[in-house]
């Protein structure tokens, strides 16, 4: 029985050797390019406009153990997390009707992202690597709706899209780094409709946030 433990004690410290958790606070800028058109009266809205949100981040990843001391030249890591936005994005909107003038007011309900995160980093100074990153989002979630002269119930989309960007990640002892990066993404086209209404949507991010992260093993 003891051996066994010992066993199970060495596979999972092999198992869990690289890996990573991660928590961050930082800042979102959501832009929208948006198309809202009626049929029965050809009234478009289009907007292009955005606001600062503040992002939250939880995360799982892995990276090659980096001894403190011996600091290889390059590494890299992959990880898989969470972003929540905790704004939601309003802005009036303003067009032309055959008999005049309407407004409106566009608001998306920004909920969270689920993404998929790989970087090369290069050594610069003892424990502090800068890097190059990919992200690929899987879920978008936001909340639509529009108010006012046109009314758009509630319609809820879930986008997907790529982005790069870069960041520092920085060293501290054997388990503790810190992690500062920014992203830039842009996402697919989506299309919500409401009777003869139509919503055309296509979300971009742009997204810093500072972390504290914790290697295992």
């Amino acid at each position: 029985m003891g051996l066994l433990k010992t066993i199970i004690v060495c596979v999972f410290g092999y198992a869990s050797a690289g890996m990573y958790v991660l928590g961050g606070l930082g800042m979102a800028s959501f832009s929208d390019d948006v198309t809202f058109s009626t049929d029965t009266t050809n009234q478009t809205i289009d907007a292009n406009s955005g606001e600062l949100s503040t992002d939250i981040r939880i995360a799982i990843g892995y990276q090659p153990k980096i001894d403190p001391v011996n600091f290889s030249s390059m590494g890299y890591f992959g990880e898989f997390g969470m972003d929540i936005m905790t704004k939601d994005s309003e802005y009036a909107t303003v067009g032309l009707t055959g008999s005049g003038s309407y407004s409106s007011t566009y608001t998306a309900s920004n909920k969270d992202s689920i993404y998929f995160r790989a970087g090369s980093m290069f050594r610069a100074a003892d424990n502090v690597f800068p890097y190059v990153q990919g992200v690929y989002v899987v879920d978008l979630s936001t909340d639509y709706s529009i108010t006012g002269s046109t009314t758009l119930a509630k319609d809820s989309m879930s986008s997907s899209g790529m982005g790069a960007g870069l960041g520092i990640r920085a060293f501290a002892g054997k388990t503790g780094f810190y992690d500062f990066n920014y992203l830039y993404l842009q996402t697919s086209e989506n299309d919500a409709t409401v009777g003869s209404d139509t919503l055309k949507s296509k979300p971009t991010l742009g997204v810093f946030v500072a972390s504290i992260g914790h290697m295992f093993g």
